[in-house]
């Protein structure tokens, strides 16, 4: 990978997984997390009936992108949440849940569609 990467990159996957933790200094609450992973757009997606251009094209899932991922929401040491991901096949994940009192947010990556690195490139919380 290259070394000017605007996000959170692995080295590589552990058997327990990789953590990205945000803590902030009191509770938050927080009703929404969206997740941007790395999804390689250096192939062409298009629709097309041209074989070259089909060629160009990768089939299936890249992947490049996070596949299995737990969000926990914690507050003063104890997790008050969790969000379990399986199979997970999109770019931008909006995951919406009842308003939760947290202080931290722990984001652990477990599988990715073939890639040895997990790449999240933005997490917004609201």
């Amino acid at each position: 990978m290259g070394e000017d990467w605007n996000g959170w990159v692995s080295e590589g996957i552990s058997e327990n997984g990789e953590a990205l933790t945000m803590k902030w200094e009191g509770a938050r609450e927080l009703s929404q997390i969206r997740l941007t992973f790395w999804s390689d757009f250096n192939y062409p997606i298009r629709v097309t009936m041209a074989p070259n251009r089909q060629k160009q094209q990768r089939e299936g899932i890249p992947a490049e992108l996070v596949k299995d991922y737990d969000v926990e929401l914690i507050r003063d040491g104890k997790t008050v949440k969790r969000i379990e991901i399986k199979n997970n096949h999109q770019r931008l994940n909006v995951l919406d849940f009842e308003k939760t009192e947290c202080d931290t947010v722990k984001i652990t990556v477990h599988s990715t569609n073939g890639h040895e690195d997990a790449v999240i490139f933005e997490v917004r919380a609201y």
